[in-house]
């Protein structure tokens, strides 16, 4: 199986495997905070790292990739059907334990530094997030009705651009 493998000269870094790419959750509890680690100072000194993912880089990774990627790193798609051999490979650990979800707050202020509305914040919303397809609510409706009544309104997400929905979320209560 690891036969013959393709010889990669140079620093690289991996992005992502095949696991789930377009899940939201891991795109941005797993993945995206690994780019972190590699903005810290010891890496700054490196010429060129390639940051290697499988795939294509899903709709949330197009948004925050060119908005948090350091100069030194440029993106590297691979194929999944074939082995590699790198000369050197950096390998940025999980900010956050398996499926537990919590990012440190060191990197959740970058990360907003980058990516969030140069304004202060309106915290005013209240949102109810609908999903069409998996973990819908059956009494969809019911609940709504009474939720609307604390001021919540309904969102579909996919129906919103990246930016507007960190808008929304920036301003929700």
């Amino acid at each position: 199986y690891f036969s013959n493998p393709e010889k990669l000269t140079g620093i690289y870094s991996l992005f992502r495997a095949s696991t789930a790419p377009n899940n939201y959750y891991h795109s941005l509890i797993d993945y995206i905070p690994r780019i972190y680690l590699l903005n810290q100072p010891e890496y700054h000194n490196i010429e060129s790292i390639k940051l290697l993912f499988d795939g294509e880089l899903t709709k949330v990774e197009k948004f925050i990739l060119p908005k948090i990627l350091p100069d030194n790193i440029t993106l590297m798609p691979v194929n999944t059907n074939k082995t590699y051999q790198l000369e050197m490979l950096i390998l940025p650990s999980f900010l956050s334990s398996i499926e537990a979800g919590h990012l440190p707050p060191a990197y959740i202020d970058y990360l907003l530094e980058k990516i969030a509305p140069s304004r202060p914040r309106n915290k005013v919303k209240r949102i109810y997030i609908s999903r069409r397809e998996i973990r819908c609510i059956l009494n969809e409706e019911e609940l709504l009705n009474f939720l609307v009544t604390y001021g919540f309104e309904k969102y579909c997400l996919e129906d919103l651009s990246m930016e507007r929905q960190i808008e929304l979320f920036y301003d929700a209560e």
